[in-house]
């Protein structure tokens, strides 16, 4: 009985710990999605660069 009575919690701690979990999951999926983001845009940049510069240095 004594193991029954620390293993329960109440719901609304069960509740909060849920929702802790799911914000923090949504938390961490969005910062994978930004450095995704900015290696896309990074990639972009280094491309334009390379066109620009093959375009400066074709003509002298």
């Amino acid at each position: 009985m004594d193991a029954e009575k620390e293993e329960e919690t109440s719901w609304p701690e069960t509740l909060i710990d849920y929702y802790s979990n799911a914000i923090q999951t949504q938390f961490k999926n969005h910062i994978i999605m930004q450095q995704k983001d900015d290696l896309r845009g990074l990639a972009k940049v280094m491309d334009f660069m390379r066109a620009v510069s093959k375009n400066l240095f074709a003509k002298t």
